[in-house]
């Protein structure tokens, strides 16, 4: 329920109270907050019921835990990057480079939500009994953070871009 109310009311925010200067931000937001409204409604659908400890394949364990890294990697890189390409840059206002750091901050909430909420409990999941460490209790901790997750995303999101924070209040 939480993930649907707080993706609607991304979603709307997204439409009605987006700047004109956030330009193709709009689209990826609106793709976003689709994305994670589709994976609640599959959440309720399909009910997901503990049982990450099937059959281990060592060879989808490992690539699980290189997609992992990768995408760590090149998050990390790319937000690095990006915030030097943002200080760096001498031919913005400072109203635009306050307005890209902004959606930097967002963005890299957007990247830290599904981190935390998803990779890190998969992770733990498919890797502890590898290790001979029970995984039973982060089953259901893993279970309720990735269930959890899309109405965190949005709610993230909307704390922190102040136009959609602001017509929250006005509401």
């Amino acid at each position: 329920v939480a993930g649907i109310a707080t993706n609607s009311l991304f979603l709307y925010l997204v439409r009605r109270h987006t700047r004109p200067s956030l330009g193709t931000y709009k689209q990826l937001l609106t793709v976003f907050a689709s994305f994670d409204l589709f994976l609640t409604l599959l959440h309720l659908a399909i009910e997901p019921r503990d049982g990450f400890e099937h059959p281990r394949l060592i060879v989808a364990l490992i690539v699980f835990d290189i997609v992992i890294f990768v995408s760590i990697v090149t998050a990390v890189t790319l937000g690095t990057l990006t915030y030097i390409g943002i200080r760096r840059a001498q031919k913005i206002s400072k109203s635009t480079a306050n307005i890209q750091f902004t959606l930097l901050v967002a963005v890299t909430a957007q990247t830290l939500v599904p981190f935390l909420f998803v990779y890190v409990p998969y992770f733990a999941c498919l890797n502890f009994p590898l290790l001979g460490i029970p995984a039973a209790t982060m089953v259901g901790i893993g279970t309720f953070l990735t269930s959890c997750f899309p109405a965190w995303d949005a709610v993230i999101v909307i704390l922190l871009m102040t136009d959609y924070r602001h017509a929250v209040m006005r509401m």
